[in-house]
């Protein structure tokens, strides 16, 4: 009998990888810079530092860096905070409320960011807790499974009574690894090459799977 679930966020639960991918992209627009085509190609492998640094000295050469860093932030808190649910990603919160499943967030992005996503699509109190991968009880990437067994001790359950939501190979390879039920919600994002137990669309094709839903115990 399942009692818990455990909802990775971007990617997965809210459609927020379109503005990772485009960031720069989008940057550069709202700053009336017409952009390379090959602008988020350029920036995708590097790191923040990084990738501001590389903007500053191309395209605001009189600008410091720390002001190019901190405009970029802004426009990040902006796209996020505005970033939608998956499809039927709020009526499959719902079902889960209603029928008395725990709910948890387990991230490797910032808790500030998830917590206005969230707020803004008026489902945060829906959650029992956010638990990031920078916590102090975890300390790890989604490489360790250490904060997925975090979130079940924190949600006083058992493997077999938790499935965990994911979108992207290296997280679901873990998951598997580590004996945990995993569901993989589709992102044109992600690699989407290593097998899940349960694969979807979206969640709107999860609601319609009437064996989906009694199978797996809800």
């Amino acid at each position: 009998m399942i009692k818990g679930v455990i909802f990775d966020l971007d990617g997965t639960l809210i459609d927020t990888m379109p503005l990772w991918d485009n960031l720069a992209y989008t940057f550069l627009k709202n700053n009336n810079i017409e952009p390379p085509k090959d602008i988020n190609d350029i920036v995708r492998t590097m790191s923040s530092s990084e990738s501001c640094e590389y903007l500053q000295k191309e395209f605001f050469p009189n600008e410091q860096v720390d002001i190019v860093k901190k405009n970029l932030q802004a426009l990040i808190v902006e796209e996020y905070t505005n970033a939608p649910l998956k499809k039927g990603g709020l009526e499959f919160i719902h079902y889960l409320k209603n029928n008395n499943i725990k709910m948890c967030i387990a991230t490797a992005g910032d808790i500030y960011l998830a917590k206005k996503c969230l707020t803004n699509l008026k489902v945060l109190n829906f959650f029992d807790f956010i638990l990031t991968c920078s916590d102090s009880d975890v300390g790890a990437g989604k490489e360790s499974p250490k904060i997925f067994d975090v979130a079940i001790q924190k949600m006083s359950l058992l493997k077999d009574e938790v499935v965990v939501f994911e979108d992207s190979d290296h997280c679901i390879q873990t998951l598997l690894n580590s004996n945990y039920k995993v569901v993989r919600i589709y992102d044109e994002f992600s690699q989407n090459t290593i097998q899940a137990n349960f694969t979807f669309n979206n969640f709107d094709d999860l609601m319609n799977d009437k064996n989906f839903l009694s199978n797996i115990g809800f």
